[in-house]
């Protein structure tokens, strides 16, 4: 190793992140791209409401597009591998534009129909698919490993936020017409798109360079393995391999799934539950407002931890709080005290995310990023997709306590399998990872 590469390895871990040249516009880029989608979130369901007078219409609206969304998500990992990934990410902002600038115009000149509204919405959440991890696939190339938890615990705060304030925002935009919220989404995707001028093309023969340049052994081999023409299937397939042929990669997503699961799950159970005793909205609202709030606070302090910090400890320390959080919003019934234990559920999120699946992705190739983010991030989805179901279901059969109960178990069974799994307790800190093998 060279004295200047021993050099920066030592300084990652406190060197700014807005040092390294290509940050600065790919957190712009990536930042508007997350204020653009959560933006038109609510809009879209309050104006598919408006447009049928239907809940279940306007609750179809936010269905279908997320069906589309994953269903093109499975194909967009290996898609954002094998095309430029500034190209992805300026044709996800290029049609942003376009798609939400059409639904402004013809929502101001009063000339939507519903089934346009649902057809340029599903096509929206398809393009988001299968381009939408480019940003997250181009991270690793950009920042060093010892850097990444950093630029992970920045990527937490910045989601926490973009929550928190999206859906205020949002509903404040369209009471002041229904068409400014879809505008204002349209403009953040231009910022977007003018943003990916400062970034290097990144491609699949520069992520097979960049090994070569940056990477541990883990990714030297990789390389050495991929040849440089395949079909698009050998590469999904392959994305596949890579994360369920390893062990330790296996066990962290089934934590990740599980814990994520669980927490949704909860989350669903108390709202509904409070939707059932009749308490306003703007209560309930502050359930997803304080648990961002959470994470936001715990992303400052996975920002100055998360390069240091043991990598296992933490992950079984967070995954614990979290499970006794769990166990006592079974026994809590005040209002604020749920507000307040529900709060901590969302503490160590960043912290894990930024340690545990962030050492995932700093340890897999570049040529993979987009594959490895589908493929760490599918299982989660789909199983959660199921809570909304589940809790309404186990609200109207038993109560709040069973319904609760059956999240907080879900949430214990994610903390045990840490904690009893010697291959996910002993990942070191960030400094280390170079050394440590999948």
């Amino acid at each position: 190793m060279s004295k200047r590469r021993a050099v920066m390895q030592g300084n990652a871990t406190t060197t700014s992140l807005f040092a390294y040249p290509q940050y600065p516009a790919w957190l712009s880029a990536d930042t508007a791209l997350a204020a653009g989608l959560a933006l038109r979130t609510l809009a879209l369901s309050l104006l598919g409401f408006a447009l049928t007078g239907s809940t279940l219409q306007a609750g179809w609206l936010a269905t279908g597009s997320t069906i589309v969304g994953l269903a093109a998500q499975v194909f967009g990992g290996t898609l954002v591998d094998r095309v430029n990934r500034v190209f992805c990410i300026a044709l996800n902002a290029g049609i942003g534009i376009g798609i939400w600038t059409l639904v402004a115009l013809l929502c101001a000149l009063n000339m939507l129909p519903f089934s346009v509204l649902m057809t340029l919405a599903c096509i929206a959440a398809g393009v988001h698919g299968l381009f939408g991890t480019a940003t997250d696939a181009m991270l690793r190339s950009i920042v060093p490993i010892e850097a990444y938890p950093r630029a992970r615990s920045l990527n937490e705060g910045r989601d926490a936020t973009v929550s928190m304030l999206g859906g205020p925002v949002s509903g404040m935009l369209y009471s002041m017409a229904p068409w400014v919220p879809f505008a204002g989404s349209a403009v953040l995707y231009a910022i977007a798109a003018i943003s990916c001028f400062p970034l290097r093309a990144q491609s699949r023969s520069h992520a097979l360079r960049v090994v070569t340049e940056q990477d541990d052994s883990d990714e030297i081999h990789a390389k050495t393995a991929v040849p440089h023409h395949t079909s698009f299937m050998h590469d999904m397939v392959e994305g596949w391999q890579w994360s369920l042929t390893k062990p330790r990669v296996v066990l962290i997503v089934s934590i990740a799934a599980l814990a994520n699961f669980g927490i949704n799950g909860v989350q669903y159970a108390i709202e509904l539950d409070f939707v059932a005793q009749g308490i306003s909205a703007t209560r309930i609202g502050y359930i997803s407002g304080t648990i961002a709030l959470a994470m936001l606070v715990g992303s400052l302090i996975a920002g100055k931890l998360s390069t240091r910090v043991h990598v296992g400890a933490a992950a079984c320390i967070s995954l614990i709080w979290i499970a006794v959080c769990g166990l006592l919003l079974i026994v809590v019934h005040q209002y604020w005290l749920i507000l307040l234990v529900n709060a901590g559920l969302g503490l160590p999120i960043a912290m894990m995310n930024a340690t545990l699946l962030g050492f995932v992705f700093a340890k897999a190739p570049h040529h993979m990023q987009g594959r490895v983010t589908v493929t760490l991030t599918m299982p989660a989805q789909i199983l959660s997709a199921t809570c909304g179901a589940l809790a309404g279901w186990l609200l109207a059969a038993s109560s709040y306590t069973v319904a609760i109960s059956v999240f907080a178990t879900v949430l214990c069974c994610a903390a045990v399998l840490a904690a009893s799994t010697r291959i996910v307790r002993n990942i070191p800190n960030a400094q280390q990872w170079r050394t440590v093998a999948l």
